[in-house]
């Protein structure tokens, strides 16, 4: 089982929205994808608006708390099609209160999905970088991928990150017809973070926002898209790399 953590560099980097159509784009290859909705931080669109699914009051915070996380419990795994399975966040929110219960409750997270056997890949909603439950979960995930927009905040602010284990940088949002922001992203793949930034950039396009408004991952909603075709592009590259990081352990 690879863990995916999904994270942005700022807030409204469209973690969510990648993460939706991420789990879907590797269930249409056949690997059995969960997608878990862990942003603790109640101010962006969560992931589970994009499944279809309204917000939800229990999640695997509560099922972690009650030892009821496993695979017969109905309120907590939701199929959305074939392969392709969705977990929310839950209201337990005193299980992530300091960075040490962080740690227990990321690692309690992984330890019951492996019981579930079965899992290719498991796509986390973590939200931004800097909240200390997304911290916990990046120490224990086979990659870590950081949202980032080509604009000056992301250029400045990556020529001063300390680049964690195992992270990656992925350009999202970017206009194909942009000279600025194709300029930006030159200058972010020569800078000191350069070699972990991911070689392709998810282009926006009227697809996304389209999906977004229709509740559903992009990838879906319009198969044939160029951001859809970015974002196939770029999970070659995710592949790739978690099957080396599980070589080497």
């Amino acid at each position: 089982m690879y863990t995916i953590v999904l994270q942005g560099l700022n807030h409204f980097t469209g973690v969510s929205s990648l993460a939706a159509a991420m789990t879907y784009s590797l269930s249409l290859q056949g690997l059995k994808t969960v997608c878990i909705d862990a942003d603790n931080s109640r101010n962006s669109v969560s992931s589970s608006l994009l499944f279809g699914l309204e917000r939800q009051d229990y999640g695997f915070l509560n099922a972690l708390k009650n030892n009821s996380f496993n695979k017969d419990n109905n309120n907590l795994l939701f199929k959305y099609s074939e392969n392709a399975y969705f977990i929310p966040f839950g209201n337990s929110v005193e299980l992530i209160q300091t960075p040490d219960n962080c740690i227990y409750t990321a690692n309690s997270l992984i330890k019951a999905l492996d019981a579930f056997k079965a899992i290719d890949f498991v796509v986390i909603d973590a939200g931004n970088r800097e909240s200390q439950f997304a911290k916990a979960l990046a120490s224990i995930s086979t990659m870590t991928v950081t949202v980032i927009e080509a604009e000056q905040n992301s250029l400045v602010r990556l020529n001063s990150i300390e680049v964690q284990d195992n992270e990656y940088f992925l350009v999202n949002k970017i206009l194909a017809s942009s000279k600025i922001m194709n300029d930006v992203f030159m200058l972010m793949k020569k800078s000191k973070v350069g070699n972990c930034i991911l070689n392709s950039a998810i282009e926006l396009d009227e697809s996304v926002i389209d999906a977004n408004m229709h509740q559903e991952p992009f990838s879906r909603f319009l198969p044939i898209s160029a951001s859809t075709n970015a974002l196939e592009r770029v999970l070659f590259d995710i592949i790739l790399i978690c099957k080396n990081v599980g070589a080497e352990e």
